[in-house]
């Protein structure tokens, strides 16, 4: 009856995944109702020992070493990452990410691809406002049925393979056809395309006229340090009002409206507005992205923060149209030569290449919880984001109505000078007020701050 309710008790905390009340978690759940068992002596200590088999131990440990370094060399990341900028079309980007899951959890164990994949394709999705449930499930039912096919694909094949006695190539080739039906019959639902809504702000010159409400990406030039000495690009999802049927060029141009008016943000973001006085005329997409501004922009701000300026309209109308790195054009239609003084009309812009993107980008994005977002009571909340920190490590904090609760260490799935993907797990939350805030330490004098940046959301 005791090692019933032990084994009970156990296996309650591991499906709910923490004991309520306490700080034990389904790791601290597994070793307590193993010590239990023990000294209920439902089990011998000897008896105990031979039941663990060392071999597969040792196998799924250098499995994980294996996968964490590839992890944070960037190398699953940018694979991911490659496959989904090939497919557009939503159907077809599913069919890849079941593949490629599939394939990726028979090489490695399933449960890290499928962190590492989540925040990325998480944000795929957002950018290209396709709904994130159906990828979603795509991913963990790829990644569940591509670990049958070997031996490495999970832990439980893993003691399979160990105590069976058999090779890596008999299992393979016993699972494998298995795992490819299964796989196949995974991929036949298409997700449909739906807006996002990250961030529920609406453009008030974007607003006025008839149309559809989009959520559409807009970058912003803000300040990437508590200090406000260091500056990068932002980006936001903002529900914007475009003409029904909006062609690209109209896509653009609304979002571009957007991005030249950081005023709806500047209460909680160190955002600034190098656009002031200048609005945008027009924009037409053929071989160039061709941007008409009213004037060549303000006088009032420094070097880096102009070429962030002429870079956040360059990244915003790209995106908005979402064909690739179209080479982007500026004209100004009172004839000036140059923008902010500086920056000569007749030549093209475009974005850098990855490797160089942090020159542009600010080091630390938080794409969730969204600005203001409202959670349920009781609801998991996760906070994911982008980052490129030295070592692809960066700290949190998670304050509730301003004072701090919660900290820790995150590491990203890749190093600077490519960015990476970040998420911790938060869990339900009490009812109130937070803010969820990350940070770069300096690995100078370990004191000051690189970046910094938060994000206030509610419970309720």
């Amino acid at each position: 009856m005791i090692t019933f309710l032990i084994f009970f008790l156990t296996y309650a905390v591991v499906a709910i995944g923490r004991a309520p009340g306490l700080r034990v978690d389904r790791t601290g759940a597994a070793i307590i109702g193993a010590i239990l068992m023990i000294v209920t002596g439902a089990i011998g200590f000897d008896e105990a020992v031979k039941a663990v088999d060392f071999r597969t131990l040792a196998l799924l440990f250098g499995m994980m070493v294996l996968v964490a370094h590839l992890r944070l060399a960037g190398g699953f990341a940018a694979l991911v990452r490659v496959v989904c900028t090939q497919f557009t079309n939503p159907a077809a980007l599913l069919v890849a990410l079941v593949v490629t899951t599939g394939l990726l959890s028979a090489l490695f164990v399933n449960d890290t691809i499928c962190i590492v994949f989540t925040p990325i394709v998480l944000d795929i999705a957002e950018t290209r406002r396709h709904r994130p449930i159906p990828y979603l499930l795509a991913l963990a039912t790829a990644s569940n049925i591509g670990s049958v096919a070997t031996m490495t694909g999970n832990p439980q094949n893993m003691l399979i393979g160990e105590m069976s006695g058999l090779s890596f190539r008999a299992f393979a080739a016993a699972l494998t056809p298995v795992a490819t039906t299964s796989s196949t019959t995974s991929s036949t639902t298409s997700p449909a395309p739906s807006a996002s809504a990250t961030v529920p702000v609406q453009s008030p010159s974007a607003a006025t006229g008839a149309g559809t409400q989009v959520a559409l990406p807009a970058y912003f030039v803000g300040a990437s340090s508590g200090t406000g000495d260091r500056f990068g690009l932002y980006r936001e999802f903002v529900r914007t009002a475009v003409p029904a049927g909006a062609t690209p060029a109209q896509r653009a141009k609304a979002a571009i409206e957007v991005a030249m008016n950081a005023q709806p943000f500047t209460n909680d973001k160190l955002y600034i507005q190098p656009w002031s006085g200048t609005s945008v005329q027009d924009v037409s997409v053929d071989k160039l992205i061709t941007i008409t501004l009213s004037g060549s922009g303000s006088s009032s701000f420094t070097k880096e923060q102009t070429r962030l300026a002429v870079q956040e309209l360059v990244w915003t109308a790209q995106a908005a149209i979402g064909k690739g790195t179209i080479p982007v054009k500026f004209v100004v239609a009172d004839g000036s030569a140059t923008l902010f003084g500086t920056y000569p009309t007749a030549q093209t812009y475009n974005r850098p290449a990855k490797a160089l993107q942090y020159q542009d980008l600010a080091p630390i994005w938080i794409t969730s919880p969204a600005r203001e977002h409202v959670f349920t009571s009781g609801a998991s909340v996760v906070a994911t984001g982008e980052s490129c920190a030295f070592e692809a490590t960066t700290q949190w904090q998670l304050k509730k109505s301003g004072a701090a609760i919660r900290s820790g260490v995150t590491t990203a799935s890749s190093v600077c000078p490519l960015r990476g993907t970040w998420q911790v797990k938060l869990g339900a939350l009490a009812p109130g007020d937070y803010t969820f805030r990350m940070f770069e330490v300096s690995a100078q004098d370990g004191q000051g701050l690189v970046a910094d940046a938060s994000t206030p959301f509610t419970v309720k």
